[in-house]
């Protein structure tokens, strides 16, 4: 089928062909999606449009041997996409139909008026053999006549218009047709920022990357990413890599497509914003009153001493996400230390753990995390130079102040939200988002057309 056309399917094909590695059950290593056939069908349809295929049919019959030779003046008047039809064979390949009704017009070489109608069946496969290097074979393409008219009656054509007609237009037309069908095995736009650094905010940056290629079942294509995450200097952050295994996702409806977000993830983008959690508050900074007199007021057995009180507060760890079904919570393990100041001299040292329940959606490509209801948790004195006390008797307390100081940042740094993989093109504003064990999902819903 030559070197042009090995060319433009080389896209679709590393993204839907069989991996061996997957379909044997390795565990997913980052963020996965799942391409309903629906969506699929969608995806082409636009690149077809992006790809201006009437033009380039039109281009290629202007070069094209027969039309040159027999139909000097026969141009494209009119192409129209009656269907389109996509299926998934699992482990093997993908089959694409294509019907296109095509309206030809022009002089043609009985030297008058001549328009042709045509119904063509365009069917290509795409396969990729299980080599080293994702050796690629090269994709099948037909071309069937399903109908043809003219404005000639038949009992006035010449024999050489219904050779061309059965005959000549049949072998033209795979020339033409083929190299217009790869088009939409490109889908540049569908994939335009795979491999490019996404924002987050100012405070880094997210890649995502292919991991090898996808696994094809009845339904779906699974495709699996690599996450790279570096704060705003450049460093790279560590992404552990422990999300469930592919089949043990929830079933999905075949027209439907989802992005599956291991809580990996989002527990590496919190590495970016825990420099916001470790704060020093008075009553400088707003909030609650820091003081003696609030202080002995709570704890009556305490001995305070006189002067200018700050707590300073440390996140002991970076916070993470504990998804549950239906349930997200944010756990931020704190050391809270009650000194004197300017002096900073440590009067007692209480460990707590800040529970937050968040919600999630998403907007133009971006998970966007909302906080929502917080609680002090697991509170313990570590030391005191006070005098020993029962910590739970500042848990009020303590929330007040973190809820007007820490939750407060942790607002605004989550509002540099996190970018999502380009899935298909596909309008993420319609997601609805599901919370799995250890995974968020961002489920489409699609119809075929």
């Amino acid at each position: 089928m030559g070197q042009d056309l090995k060319r433009l399917w080389m896209c679709l094909l590393w993204f839907f062909c069989g991996w061996v590695a997957l379909s044997q059950g390795e565990k997913a290593p980052g963020p996965c999606m799942r391409i309903g056939i629906c969506t699929m069908q969608k995806t082409a349809k636009r690149s077809m449009t992006d790809n201006h295929l009437k033009e380039l049919v039109e281009a290629a019959t202007k070069t094209n041997a027969h039309f040159k030779k027999d139909n000097k003046g026969l141009e494209v008047k009119d192409m129209q996409l009656h269907d389109f039809m996509m299926n998934y064979v699992p482990d093997i390949e993908i089959w694409t139909t294509l019907i296109i009704h095509i309206n030809f017009s022009g002089k043609s070489f009985i030297h008058g008026d001549m328009e042709i109608t045509v119904v063509s069946e365009i069917t290509t496969s795409i396969r990729m053999a299980a080599l080293q290097d994702h050796m690629i074979l090269l994709p099948m393409c037909n071309v069937n006549l399903i109908n043809v008219k003219t404005n000639l009656p038949n009992n006035t054509r010449p024999k050489t218009v219904n050779k061309f007609l059965n005959s000549t237009l049949g072998k033209a037309l795979t020339d033409v047709m083929c190299p217009a069908a790869d088009k939409v095995g490109q889908m540049q736009k569908q994939f335009e920022f795979l491999g490019d650094a996404q924002p987050i905010g100012n405070q880094g940056n997210v890649t995502y990357s292919l991991r090898g290629s996808p696994n094809i079942t009845s339904d779906h294509a699974h495709i699996c990413f690599k996450t790279r995450i570096t704060r705003a200097d450049g460093e790279e952050i560590e992404t552990p890599t422990e999300p469930p295994a592919l089949d043990v996702l929830p079933e999905l409806p075949k027209e439907n497509s989802d992005l599956s977000l291991p809580v990996n993830v989002l527990n590496a983008v919190m590495e970016l914003h825990k420099d916001v959690l470790d704060q020093e508050v008075s009553s400088d900074t707003g909030g609650p009153e820091i003081n003696r007199d609030v202080l002995v007021e709570k704890v009556p057995s305490i001995e305070i001493p006189e002067g200018d009180l700050m707590f300073e507060i440390r996140s002991t760890e970076t916070p993470t996400w504990a998804l549950e079904p239906g349930v997200a919570t944010l756990k931020d393990p704190l050391k809270i230390e009650l000194k004197t100041r300017p002096e900073k001299e440590n009067l007692f040292v209480v460990t707590a753990t800040l529970k937050i329940s968040t919600a999630f959606q998403v907007a133009n490509r971006h998970l966007q995390i909302s906080l929502g209801e917080n609680s002090l948790e697991d509170l313990a004195l570590e030391s005191s130079s006070v005098g020993d006390f029962d910590p739970k008797l500042l848990n009020g307390y303590l929330l007040d102040i973190l809820r007007a100081t820490l939750v407060e940042d942790l607002k605004k740094a989550l509002e540099n939200r996190l970018p999502l993989p380009n899935m298909m093109d596909a309008d993420y504003g319609g997601a609805t988002i599901e919370i799995e064990r250890n995974t968020l999902r961002a489920v489409l819903t699609s119809e075929c057309s």
